[in-house]
Order: structure tokens, then C-alpha cells, then sequence
């Protein structure tokens, strides 16, 4: 079992690094002003677990277009102000929304199916319930918001795909994995060879002859 552990420890290795390029998450702090509606949402890249970002003059609402690859979206709004928080589909259309869940912050928790989707923040009580279209009437709010998720959002709606450096990382393991069995069969070789010679070597003794011919 020892000599199993060596060869796959390669493997392990490359696969431990693999699980940690592919699940490192980073936050996503909103550029310039994520917009308002359909043509202007700001689009969320891939493996993001929090976004941050601010309401201020002229930006009473912040929407962010984000790809599911489907299950259960759980996200959590915390600012310092009265926000509510939506989720849309690529239509515009409302499909879960809350205002005061803890305090005055939001919380949804809703199954999606893979697609892409809308989410929305604004300020109490402008848009309550409303579709996205409600969001180019209501009045200024103010302060800054941070929206944490539970699951990271996709690289695309189809399954994430791992990066070219990570793909390299197993194809060593592999290759280690045959170096690995190579030099093992290399050692057996020649412990046996060794034990060959030695029983040559008794023998000759024994009928006092040359050792090897």
C-alpha cells in the first residue's frame, strides 16, 4: 500500500489544485454605475459570491445581469440604508423579491433553473413589488450595499469549464502517474535480478565453482 500512496500522490496534488482554481471565489465591486434597466445592468463575471457597491444622485437603483448554472440562489443584502432586493429573468420580470428580512436588510432564497438573470437594489419604498421597468421612476436613495450569495454565480449558463493552467495541473499528475508506475516496475526488476544473484551466488558456493558464467 506504501508504494500505491507514491504514485498517487501526483495525482492528489494536481486535483487538490484543480478544486482550488475552480472554487476560489472573489467579490465584485460594482464599475462606474451598474445601471437601470435591461441595456444597461452590469454584467457579473464568474465565481462571484458578493457584490458591492453604492446608491447615491441620479443612481436610485443598481441591476446586475449574472449567469446560473441552476439550483438554490440564496442572496443577502447588508447597506446603511432601507434597501429592498429583486431577482428578474432576462425579460425584466419579477420573480422573487423581499424588503426587511433582518432589520431593514433583504434576503431571497428561491431555486433557479440554469439561464441568465437580473438582480436589482434599491431603496425603500421606491419600485416595492415592481417589475424592472418600475425602477426608472422612483427617487434617489443613498449609501453603500454589499449583497452576499451563498453559491458563487457561473462562468456561463452551461458548466463551468477549468481553466487551461488547472487542465495542465492534472495532465502532470497523469503524467507523473506513469513515471510513478514506470520506476516501480524498474525497481522490481531489479530486486528481482538481485535475488537471482544471490541464489547463483549460494550455489556457487556450495559446488565451489565461478559465480556467474
Amino acid at each position: 500500500m506504501k508504494n500505491v500512496g507514491t504514485w498517487m500522490d501526483p495525482i492528489m496534488i494536481a486535483m487538490l489544485a484543480l478544486g482550488v482554481q475552480t472554487a476560489n471565489a472573489t467579490p465584485h465591486h460594482e464599475i462606474g454605475d451598474a445601471g437601470q434597466n435591461l441595456a444597461t445592468a452590469q454584467n457579473v463575471p464568474g465565481g462571484i459570491t458578493s457584490i458591492s457597491g453604492e446608491l447615491g444622485i441620479g443612481d436610485p437603483a443598481d441591476v446586475y445581469r449574472f449567469a446560473w448554472n441552476g439550483g438554490l440562489l440564496e442572496a443577502t443584502i447588508f447597506s446603511n440604508f432601507d434597501p429592498m432586493l429583486f431577482v428578474f429573468d432576462e425579460t425584466g420580470s419579477l420573480l422573487a423579491f423581499n424588503d426587511d428580512y433582518v432589520t431593514v436588510d433583504s434576503h431571497v432564497l428561491m431555486e433557479l433553473p440554469a439561464g441568465s438573470f437580473l438582480l436589482g437594489i434599491d431603496n425603500f419604498p421606491g419600485n416595492f413589488l415592481g417589475d424592472l421597468s418600475g425602477f426608472s421612476a422612483i427617487q434617489d436613495g443613498y449609501g453603500a450595499y454589499t449583497v452576499t450569495m451563498t453559491k458563487s454565480v457561473g462562468e456561463s449558463v452551461a458548466a463551468s469549464v477549468p481553466e487551461p493552467s488547472a487542465l495542465a495541473l492534472v495532465a502532470l499528475g497523469i503524467l507523473a502517474l506513469g513515471v510513478g508506475r514506470k520506476c516501480m516496475a524498474m525497481r522490481a526488476a531489479t530486486l528481482n535480478g538481485s535475488k537471482d544473484a544471490l541464489t547463483r551466488l549460494r550455489n556457487a558456493i556450495a559446488a565451489n565453482t565461478n559465480v556467474f558464467p
